[in-house]
């Protein structure tokens, strides 16, 4: 449900995993195809809960975080209030192989990302020169999120990256977007 959700809430996704869970070696060998920078993110997001879920789906793999220890010291996140959580406290990384070779101008990768990831549409990326494969981009936003525990409205910041890199001759974009002070914060360092 976390994937789904935050796949089609955050980047105009639509998802059916294959398989949902815990990271598995398969999930691992996907993961290290993103540039090393993107790994250290995932990984520092990861760390941030206990609340993780990986998944599998036609063409790619991911993972959504969601609530954050080190802002209230509770890992715990209820299905009741799942939802809430991904509004104002998760982070999510997604992969899709498209079947085109890779992009090799920044205005042909970000028209490609924007297209795969649609509701990153419209956002005003700047692009990453210090990555070491492919083409990477960054933005920043806030949205509304609500309260997990008073559902009231609030606003909230998120860090995006987006990029894409070459696999055996075609496009693989991944998308990371933390959503929350922790999350924004560690992915805006």
């Amino acid at each position: 449900e976390a994937l789904v959700a935050f796949a089609n809430e955050q980047l105009g996704l639509t998802l059916t995993p294959a398989y949902a869970g815990t990271l598995t070696a398969e999930l691992s060998t996907i993961i290290a195809y993103l540039p090393a920078e993107m790994q250290a993110y995932l990984s520092a997001a990861a760390s941030l809960t206990d609340a993780q879920s990986f998944g599998v789906w036609q063409g790619g793999a991911g993972a959504v975080m969601v609530g954050a220890c080190s802002v209230d010291n509770t890992c715990a996140v209820e299905a009741e209030s799942l939802s809430l959580e991904l509004t104002n406290a998760s982070a999510g990384a997604y992969t899709l192989l498209v079947n085109t070779p890779a992009p090799t101008t920044t205005e042909g990768a970000l028209e490609l990302l924007t297209t795969v990831y649609p509701k990153l549409n419209g956002l005003a990326f700047a692009q990453v020169t210090n990555i070491e494969a492919g083409l990477a981009f960054t933005a920043t936003a806030s949205s509304i999120g609500y309260d997990s525990n008073t559902q009231a409205p609030l606003s909230v910041a998120k860090v995006i990256y987006v990029g894409v890199i070459n696999v055996n001759g075609q496009a693989l974009t991944y998308a990371l977007v933390g959503v929350g002070e922790a999350y924004a914060d560690l992915f805006g360092q």
